[in-house]
């Protein structure tokens, strides 16, 4: 498992660590959200509990995302390189009109033509990317203000992660020296 992989996944079990954290400021952030909802004449507000749970189901997608790249083969981070910005911008099929067009292929076949230009041939086994985003909270405190610590809880970053798979482990680490 290369650093960047297990740096991934530490990220995902410090996150799941500050969830926790914000569960002793449940009261007051709930709270300030019926309040806000009150005010602007909203009827729905969800419930901290709902969005604990969704925050804990995406942090579960990112990491078996990690495992399915493992279990393809050998993993490289692409993430801040110009192809993984690239293999990002790729937008869904069905909202460009192409009813044909598969995003994962694009991106694969993106990760392959790069593969060419740095490494010089085609890669010999399938290769794969996966693409998934890590929510990254701020940790709660009680100097935070209630508005704060909603604004926190409720707008957490994003860190976009772009890992390429190759079932040949020679391939990855050719790729991985070329993109240092």
């Amino acid at each position: 498992m290369s650093r960047a992989v297990g740096k991934y996944l530490q990220a995902i079990r410090d996150q799941r660590l500050i969830l926790d954290e914000y569960r002793d400021f449940e009261a007051d952030i709930e709270m300030f959200a019926l309040t806000m909802a009150a005010v602007n004449g909203n009827t729905h507000v969800a419930a901290f509990g709902s969005q604990i749970a969704d925050y804990h189901h995406n942090l579960d997608a990112a990491a078996q995302r990690i495992k399915h790249a493992l279990d393809i083969g050998g993993v490289v981070d692409i993430s801040d390189t110009n192809v993984g910005h690239d293999i990002r911008c790729l937008m869904d099929a069905y909202k460009t009109g192409a009813f044909l067009g598969s995003k994962q292929r694009a991106r694969d076949n993106l990760l392959a033509v790069d593969f060419y230009d740095r490494i010089g041939k085609m890669p010999d086994d399938d290769i794969h990317v996966t693409k998934f985003a890590i929510p990254v909270f701020s940790k709660p405190n009680k100097a935070m203000s209630t508005d704060a610590l909603h604004m926190a809880f409720n707008n957490p970053q994003r860190q976009n992660v772009v890992l390429a798979s190759f079932k040949d482990n020679k391939e990855a680490v050719a790729y991985r020296l070329a993109v240092k």
